[in-house]
């Protein structure tokens, strides 16, 4: 219920006073919650989380390539002479 109630957009205090706990026995159940997830998906699962996927930097790379084409295909014929 704690995270269904906060991903709607409640905040903890509300989700503490739906369930008739006090806020520090909320942040008690948050601790638990967050044990729980490390336990089950591992230690590491908030680092991996926020870790930027290998699949946006292929793409960042090929859209980079891209743009330094267009740049040299653009500075060629723009009527610019070829540096010797």
């Amino acid at each position: 219920m704690l995270l269904a109630v906060v991903g709607e957009g409640s905040t903890l205090r509300d989700v503490a006073r739906m369930l008739g706990v006090s806020d520090s026995g909320i942040q008690l159940e948050k601790r638990k919650l967050a044990l729980a997830l490390a336990a089950f998906m591992g230690a590491n699962i908030l680092a991996e989380s926020t870790r930027q996927p290998l699949w946006r930097n292929n793409l960042m790379a090929g859209r980079e390539r891209q743009a330094c084409r267009a740049a040299r295909i653009n500075h060629s014929t723009a009527g610019g002479a070829a540096p010797a």
